[in-house]
């Protein structure tokens, strides 16, 4: 099934949808867990029930202030079950990084980089800097997922904007 494949790599719409959410809410990364994106979209013109089957729960986005170590943390709550199927599997924006294949690894995710917005180019993650990231309020806020690390984070914005509307917003521009 194809929208069954955003719980275990990378998609085009998986990175569109972190794209929406690091640009329009202006942050230095973005994370949308796989099991968020229900659906995909068919070529051809895109309908705002075409991004509601996408994105189907009322989710909302939030910004919070965290430090590269949670990133990380994060991350690796988000691969541990790769390559099995999960729906924290980490779309993400504004940063790259590897997954070390090795099932019994202790550290699974390593060369974590971070997009410098002024050069355009990617730095190493640094563990004690505080970055913003963006996601949803399922993710960020109840800490779904399995992201406890995200409780208690600075929240920078909790914006009440709709998942599907910041989606929106970014296809239309």
């Amino acid at each position: 099934e194809e929208n069954r494949l955003v719980r275990v790599r990378e998609t085009n719409l998986g990175n569109l949808i972190s794209d929406a959410f690091r640009h329009v809410l202006d942050t230095d990364v973005a994370y949308f867990n796989g099991g968020g994106i229900r659906s995909h979209i068919e070529s051809g013109e895109i309908t705002f029930n075409d991004l509601l089957t996408v994105l189907p729960f009322n989710n909302t986005g939030v910004v919070v202030e965290v430090s590269g170590q949670t990133i990380l943390e994060m991350l690796e709550i988000a691969v541990s079950k790769w390559p099995e199927e999960n729906g924290n599997f980490p779309h993400v924006s504004g940063m790259t990084f590897s997954i070390n294949t090795l099932e019994n690894a202790h550290q699974r995710v390593y060369n974590v980089e971070i997009m410098n917005s002024e050069t355009g180019s990617y730095e190493s993650l640094v563990l004690d800097r505080v970055y913003s990231v963006a996601s949803n309020n399922f993710i960020l806020l109840e800490c779904g997922d399995g992201m406890t690390m995200f409780e208690g984070a600075k929240v920078a914005s909790d914006t009440g904007i709709l998942d599907v509307e910041i989606f929106e917003e970014y296809i239309v521009k």
